[in-house]
């Protein structure tokens, strides 16, 4: 393994510990999250997501879990990369900067492995890019803590949510249960998003243009059938939702602690009109 390659992972490690030494679950995931700059509140998580479904990793992964991930990347790379060079790398890391308590150590080096496995998945680019940002808002942080003047310190108020509608085509018996003005938590959302069989979330505006292309009948939802029903859910905040193509993404970005409310539900008379749906 090159020098170069580790010491980038030595200094997205210096960079990192300090965010995720503390987190209980998560761990790899937030990792990556911090190095595709996608950790921040209202920001497009797509590439931490893409990844991370692709590899099972879990934003709420024991560390166990977490660990079992890791063994399962660096067995699927060569020994060059994952042997004795790396091993003997992070152990002498971990002597060099803690105490000689031995559940820290292996904290640490579980750690050290999760920002080396972190760092292999998403690829050196964005780890140099990661670097970069870092580099630039020290300097400026530094710039502004010297030049700053009191008119400077504004408040920046939140940025206001964005309401947005699911439609999903699913079929009857899972929404026999629910009627105009249901509400759904997130666990029943999101299992209707993997039962569907085509989905968009879009602003109003777009959901009543191509609601009006679909042809819907005034039949009952029955338990019994495998009918296809047309379900529009309405979402007060899904700036991170609109136009997400991938189920996945819709579900891990779906905001906790929400009621979403049934706004309408019919049964289809044919499938006319779904073109412009995403289909799973």
């Amino acid at each position: 393994m090159s020098n170069n390659l580790k010491d980038l992972h030595n200094q997205i490690f210096t960079e990192v510990i300090s965010k995720i030494k503390d987190l209980k679950t998560g761990i790899l995931y937030k990792t990556i999250q911090i190095i595709l700059l996608e950790n921040g509140q209202n920001i497009d998580q797509e590439k931490t997501q893409i990844i991370c479904h692709h590899l099972g990793i879990k934003p709420d992964a024991y560390e166990d879990e977490d660990n079992m991930v890791v063994s399962n990347v660096r067995k699927q790379f060569s020994y060059s990369m994952f042997g004795t060079d790396i091993e003997k790398d992070i152990v002498q890391k971990i002597n060099s900067t803690i105490s000689s308590n031995e559940s820290e150590r292996k904290k640490m080096e579980e750690l050290k492995w999760i920002v080396v496995v972190a760092c292999t998945v998403v690829g050196a680019y964005f780890c140099i890019e990661y670097l970069k940002k870092q580099k630039q808002k020290k300097s400026v942080s530094k710039k502004w803590q010297v030049n700053r003047k009191p008119e400077d310190l504004q408040y920046n108020p939140p940025r206001p949510p964005i309401p947005a509608l699911l439609c999903l085509i699913v079929p009857s018996n899972i929404v026999s249960n629910l009627s105009n003005g249901s509400s759904i938590n997130i666990d029943g959302l999101s299992y209707l998003i993997d039962s569907a069989a085509y989905f968009i979330c879009t602003t109003k505006n777009d959901a009543d243009l191509k609601e009006s292309k679909l042809t819907v009948t005034n039949e009952s939802i029955s338990a019994d059938s495998n009918r296809e029903v047309y379900i529009r859910v309405k979402i007060s905040d899904g700036r991170n939702l609109i136009d997400k193509k991938i189920t996945y993404i819709l579900k891990s970005n779906l905001p906790v602690g929400e009621t979403f409310i049934v706004e309408k539900i019919a049964c289809l008379r044919s499938l006319t009109g779904l073109e412009s749906f995403n289909r799973v």
